[in-house]
């Protein structure tokens, strides 16, 4: 075989792997694409992803209870005005800075300023992020109360079999409700190779369950020492909660 011959069949190899990573990455058979996941945050589509996150990974509707509870109103204008860095600075000022979409004040029960930005509106639907770590903790004393939990000094990997052989295995459940878990787990959402990052690669790419990632992390310290922000902890709490009988 020639020269010309080899490099044509390398070219064609070089295309036939670069159009499967595509197809992989792109996956036009499905309804979610690893590319969209993976600009999730670019600054030109994170106001429209955090909106339609159902369009971006696997969701699960929730049924909403028959009767709902809706704060009372008594809205007023909010004339914030505060000093940084040398400057006088406003509320409009500092929404539009930390580009928020949003802005909801309740107080003794009552909403008493409302307002959207970025062309939200009170019926768009906004990602609630890290609200679920407080209805989880909510949830683990709602069992506690039920005396599903004997207590908070009880280790969780006494609840979850699956934790009791990690480093989940011999943390208090009270730890892991204070985040000092003292699980080594990276939550730099900036850094492409974090672990919060590679977690969402190992479900999405590999396929794998987040409870068996959860073995994937051991511990940094002894629990309980220092906060340290992990959502791997909300994670545990929620398989705790979960299989609870």
């Amino acid at each position: 075989m020639n020269v010309k011959k080899v490099a044509a069949v390398i070219a064609a190899v070089l295309v036939l792997l670069a159009g499967g990573i595509y197809l992989f990455l792109a996956r036009p058979w499905s309804q979610y694409s690893l590319l969209e996941m993976n600009s999730l945050f670019a600054a030109s589509k994170r106001v429209s992803n955090f909106r339609h996150m159902d369009q971006i990974f696997p969701a699960e509707p929730i049924a909403g209870a028959p009767r709902r509870s809706e704060f009372r109103r008594r809205e007023r204008p909010l004339r914030v005005r505060y000093r940084f860095g040398g400057e006088e600075r406003n509320l409009g000022g500092f929404l539009r800075r930390v580009s928020a979409t949003g802005l909801l004040v309740v107080k003794d029960g009552r909403i008493v300023h409302e307002r959207y930005l970025q062309g939200g509106a009170p019926g768009s639907r906004f990602t609630s992020w890290s609200m679920a770590k407080s209805f989880v903790a909510t949830l683990v004393g709602q069992a506690l109360a039920e005396g599903r939990i004997e207590s908070l000094e009880d280790l969780i990997g006494d609840y979850v079999p699956e934790l009791a052989g990690g480093a989940y295995g011999s943390v208090p459940i009270r730890h892991v409700l204070q985040m000092s878990s003292g699980i080594d787990f990276d939550e730099t959402y900036d850094s492409r190779f974090s672990d919060i990052n590679l977690f969402f690669l190992k479900l999405f790419v590999l396929g794998r369950s987040a409870g068996s990632v959860i073995g994937d992390y051991d511990s940094a310290g002894p629990s309980g020492r220092e906060f340290h922000y992990a959502s791997i902890d909300t994670q545990a709490l929620g398989m705790l909660v979960s299989g609870l009988p």
